[in-house]
C-alpha cells in the first residue's frame, strides 16, 4: 500500500503546451530537451509513486503540504519560474 507522501509533484513549465493525451511508450522519439517532464513522469511511475504535475503560474509552496508531496522537480528552464514561486 502506498502512504500519502509517496507523491512527486513535477512543476513544468512546458506542460501546458505538452499533448497531454495516452503517451504510450517513453517519448523516447521526442528530443531531449522536450522530453524532461515526461521522462520524469515515468521515473516516479515506475518507482511506484504518484505523480501531479502542475505549471509555476500555479504552484505554491505550501500546497506541497495540502498534496502531501514528497519529491519536488522543477522540470525546464530554470529561469521560466519566476521569482516568487517560493514566497507564500
Amino acid at each position: 500500500m502506498k502512504n500519502k507522501g509517496d507523491t512527486m509533484l513535477i512543476i513544468s513549465q512546458d506542460w501546458e503546451t505538452m499533448e497531454t493525451s495516452l503517451i504510450l511508450g517513453t517519448g523516447g522519439w521526442l528530443p531531449p530537451d522536450q522530453r524532461e517532464t515526461l521522462d520524469w513522469m515515468t521515473l516516479g511511475r515506475v518507482m511506484g509513486w504518484r505523480v501531479k504535475v502542475m505549471t509555476p503560474e500555479n504552484f505554491n509552496i505550501n500546497i506541497k503540504d495540502e498534496l502531501n508531496i514528497k519529491w519536488l522537480i522543477f522540470s525546464g528552464d530554470p529561469d521560466s519560474l519566476g521569482e516568487n514561486i517560493f514566497k507564500e
